[in-house]
């Protein structure tokens, strides 16, 4: 079974988590290139929050969570990467 790509695994975790707070799903292609802090409210960040946890068996402190970690789908892979290399 192929793996798939952290950052596209990470664009349908923010699709779920709109998903799950009754917002419309994105595209693919529209994602990459979005400002996320004009798609995600604080219940969608915290829904993709979760799936991130469940998802690489990572814990996200709130002490950790900032804005700049949601400004992109760049900035959060990084962030994510960070979390997997530390743990």
């Amino acid at each position: 079974m192929a793996t798939v790509p952290r950052k596209t695994r990470l664009a349908e975790l923010i699709n779920e988590s709109l998903q799950a707070t009754d917002r419309d799903p994105l595209g693919a292609d529209v994602i990459p290139n979005l400002f996320l802090p004009d798609v995600l409210d604080s219940l969608s960040i915290t829904a993709l929050v979760s799936h991130i946890e469940d998802e690489w068996d990572i814990v996200v402190e709130d002490e950790e969570l900032s804005p700049e970690i949601f400004e992109s789908l760049d900035a959060l892979d990084a962030f994510v990467a960070t979390k997997l290399d530390a743990s």
